[in-house]
């Protein structure tokens, strides 16, 4: 957990120094005094490495980069970060820390996540925080099915039209836009959203979340026939509960860049671990834990490009008080009791993931999800990963000579369903899409 000042803002990110073994996490604080705005980077991991941590001062600006390096196993406390304790000491080994702003002591309260990124060249695995309200709807019980697709898509979504929680180059458009703009449309009975680029503005795109709130006992079916892929873009299925993330994140789908495959994480307050999953870059899912969560890749062709050339497919997420499980079906192997909006889980084989709740991970860190389909461009994770940074994909995203890539437009048809009351059918043995050649 971080304690900053008020005021004060925080940025998450990872990155692998050369030689290590680890990844180390490391924190980027942004301390506005006056007409100064100050950025102190500190970076701690649950390995022997340790970072030290350099700050970087620029007037009404943020600065292009943040410099870290790797520093020597007593740790040294560093000149550079006499304005920042993580700790009581500049680069502590310990996995998660406090950290104070600005050289205040310790009335401080939290704060969320940060409303600029950093320019750097590092990678990040993570979701940053949705600071988003979630809708007063009532919850969807959990013996309700709900259908979403074709004319009556629109019952069960509202526009997000508010700025993006992570960053992106990207401006939500509202229900009457995004049909003047043709970001929504029926084709053939599949929902289309699309996305527009302007002249040197924000891409004009659609973000929907759901009108109800769900909670354990459901399943979510979502069937894709085309994904976003291409440079700087991030496409995501997902859902959180209010209060994140004491009520949790379930990130079904995830890709960035050109990607063919998705990322499935699950973000949680403190308490929540997952060590028995096969697979997983980090057991830990709390949120505080520089934000990375608790996750893993998907079979090969389960995005992309790849997915979308196989004709697309179908995600299904079963979430009760056991646990989470995910499926993913290639176009040409939907289950039956899916294409006829009936689903029924025990004739689906052996999900490629399932998260289970008990000791390592209570129940109780998931309640009253929001479903969110959205695409973004570039931001804290896109634009981190993009060649140059945050700017380089913004330009490459404004430059003329890119309008023809496939990122431009995007089409799917979407579904949301609930668990069937009828008898388990045979179990059916779920097959990963082909690999990528």
């Amino acid at each position: 957990m971080l304690r900053l000042q008020p005021g004060s803002r925080q940025i998450f990110s990872r990155f692998k120094p050369e030689g290590s073994r680890h990844h180390l996490d490391f924190a980027v604080v942004e301390c506005a005094t006056g007409n100064d705005t100050s950025f102190f980077a500190g970076a701690f991991d649950s390995g022997d490495a340790c970072v030290q941590c350099h700050t970087v001062s620029r007037r009404s600006a943020r600065p292009s980069a943040v410099a870290l390096v790797k520093g020597s196993a007593s740790c040294a406390a560093s000149p550079h970060c006499s304005k920042l304790k993580l700790a009581g000491a500049c680069c502590p080994t310990v996995e998660g820390v406090y950290l104070y702003c600005c050289d205040h002591s310790s009335s401080h309260s939290a704060t969320s996540n940060a409303t600029k990124t950093t320019e750097t060249t590092t990678s990040i695995r993570k979701k940053p925080t949705p600071d988003v309200s979630v809708p007063s709807h009532k919850t969807v019980p959990a013996a309700v099915q709900l259908s979403c697709s074709g004319e009556g898509f629109l019952e069960c979504w509202t526009f997000y039209t508010e700025a993006d929680p992570t960053h992106g180059y990207i401006k939500y458009v509202s229900e009457t836009e995004a049909k003047q703009l043709g970001l929504y449309s029926l084709q053939d009975g599949a929902v289309r959203l699309g996305s527009l680029v302007g002249q040197n503005q924000p891409v004009k795109a659609v973000r929907l979340q759901s009108q109800s709130r769900f909670s354990p006992g459901h399943i979510f079916v979502i069937d894709i026939k085309h994904m976003p892929t291409g440079e700087g873009t991030w496409p995501a299925w997902w859902s959180y509960g209010p209060n994140w993330p004491k009520n949790g994140e379930i990130d079904t789908t995830e890709t960035v860049e050109t990607e063919t495959y998705v990322h499935s994480t699950l973000h949680t307050s403190a308490g929540c671990r997952m060590p028995s999953v096969s697979g997983i870059f980090n057991p830990n899912c709390n949120a505080g834990n520089a934000n990375e969560g608790c996750g893993l890749d998907g079979p090969a062709g389960s995005g992309g490009s790849v997915f979308n050339e196989n004709g697309g497919g179908v995600f299904a997420t079963k979430w009760t008080t056991s646990g989470i499980k995910m499926c993913i079906f290639p176009r040409d192997q939907i289950p039956a009791d899916i294409t006829s909006e009936t689903p029924d889980s025990a004739t689906w084989g052996k999900p490629y993931v399932t998260f289970p709740f008990g000791s390592d991970c209570p129940s109780y860190h998931f309640n009253d999800m929001v479903l969110v389909i959205n695409l973004d461009f570039c931001g804290d994770w896109a634009g981190s990963d993009f060649p140059g940074g945050p700017s380089a994909c913004i330009d490459y995203v404004n430059d003329p000579a890119n309008a023809n890539i496939p990122f431009r437009r995007h089409t799917g048809r979407s579904t949301m369903s609930r668990p069937s009351l009828r008898p388990p059918g045979p179990a059916r043995p779920l097959q990963k899409p082909k690999p990528e050649a």
